[in-house]
């Protein structure tokens, strides 16, 4: 697109541009895609908000750009940047910025392209971009067009040798500076230029994970193997204990079918070494029997028995325990299984 202004190379200065009003003249402008005639020339869906607003003094590189982009914009979505019922309404939509996004373009379904935005126009006959691989425009090509259509002269690209830069950027598969890509969208980038060592190294990660992942198993495995050794030689060894203690158990009942109290004494004595490692054994006293002292304040009751009882077993950490009782012991164990039978494993 181009701006006609002031006097010709030949010195010819061209009448001030008005509005045809024959209307063979209204049909001709009113074409989008026909070229202005008058101080403005050029194609409407791809000149520059400042060229569609006849500002000339406002025209540089930058309104180039934007022509550029404008182009850019057609050949990926096969949709001219901006549209209009008439010349007028596409000339004012490009004065305001009014574009419809590139995103709009290649959505599956055309409900979908209804914009959000008011000053957005909506998008018509949007299908799947026939020429486009993934059926819709990459992103950061669409950030590079949008730029260079930016409304606003400063946010667009200085000159065209930049914006062409940046074209060749995503042609190269580096990052283009529209999009402002971050730190995973460069590492993406990387592998994609670098794809067969990118294969290597992942296939050599997986390879690692592979092999470290059987190294672990085969260590858990040979761990459960050996917990299993473990615990089948600690019950050997304890059945080992409880046999040798039967043993000595009936050689003390055959002492005392004797009466040779001396050797039912020492088998006894046999059985309490075998089975010390599995079974603990304590013999308290009530308070006032045995070795215990007497006590003030309080009485000699069953419920006292039972309070002495269970803090002997809450204290030691004997829960569950098997309980071996008679007389009063019996009656006090009873009361106490009765209270607390989670704490009870047995009784005799």
């Amino acid at each position: 697109a181009k701006i006609l202004a002031g006097e010709d190379e030949e010195g010819f200065d061209p009448p001030d541009a008005v509005v045809p009003e024959s209307e063979e003249n209204l049909a001709a402008i009113t074409s989008i895609g026909a070229t202005l005639e008058g101080s403005v020339m050029g194609t409407p869906q791809y000149m520059s908000p400042e060229q569609a607003a006849g500002e000339i003094r406002e025209i540089d590189a930058r309104s180039d750009v934007y022509s550029l982009g404008a182009i850019l914009y057609a050949i990926l979505t096969l949709h001219p940047p901006v549209s209009g019922s008439n010349v007028f309404e596409v000339l004012e939509n490009v004065r305001t910025g009014k574009l419809t996004p590139m995103t709009k373009y290649g959505v599956t379904r055309v409900e979908e392209a209804v914009p959000s935005h008011e000053d957005t126009v909506e998008a018509r006959e949007i299908y799947p971009l026939p020429h486009m691989s993934t059926g819709k425009v990459p992103n950061a090509l669409s950030a590079v067009a949008m730029k260079a259509l930016a409304l606003e002269k400063t946010r667009r690209y200085p000159d065209v040798r930049q914006l062409n830069e940046d074209i060749e950027r995503w042609q190269r598969g580096f990052a283009t500076g529209a999009e402002d890509a971050g730190f995973l969208r460069q590492l993406v980038l990387l592998l994609r230029r670098h794809r067969g060592l990118s294969i290597a190294i992942a296939t050599g990660i997986a390879l690692i994970a592979v092999l470290s992942l059987s190294f672990l198993l085969k260590v858990r495995e040979e761990k459960n193997l050996a917990e299993t050794e473990a615990a089948n030689a600690r019950t050997a060894e304890a059945e080992t204990r409880e046999a040798l203690a039967r043993s000595s158990l009936s050689l003390a009942q055959a002492g005392l079918r004797e009466s040779n109290g001396t050797l039912a004494k020492a088998a006894l004595l046999e059985v309490a070494e075998e089975l010390r490692d599995d079974y603990h054994i304590i013999a308290p006293d009530f308070r006032g029997h045995g070795d215990s002292e007497w006590v003030t304040g309080s009485a000699y009751s069953h419920s006292e028995y039972v309070y002495d009882l269970a803090q002997l077993i809450h204290q030691q950490d004997l829960a569950p325990l098997h309980i071996i009782a008679h007389s009063l012991g019996g009656g006090v164990a009873l009361r106490y299984a009765g209270v607390y039978p989670e704490n009870v494993k047995k009784m005799s």
